[in-house]
């Protein structure tokens, strides 16, 4: 069994490549995990319900846009 502890303090959720933004292409590494083409990411549940797919890609792009918070 293989366990990797992160420390997400100072990243907004969402922030799937921990480069200090909310952007398209966290939306896309979100679609990516959704369709099984990469691993888990430790930040990309953006709705917080325990699942990463294509409602977090949406949350994520809406965000980006600015319309939410």
């Amino acid at each position: 069994i293989m366990a990797e502890w992160f420390d997400l303090s100072g990243y907004a959720v969402g922030d799937a490549n921990f480069d200090g933004e909310v952007d398209s292409l966290d939306a896309a590494t979100a679609l990516k995990i959704d369709a099984e083409l990469a691993l888990e990411g430790v930040n990309c549940d953006f709705n917080g319900d325990g699942t990463v797919n294509s409602l977090d890609a949406a949350q994520i792009l809406k965000y980006d846009a600015g319309l939410i918070e």
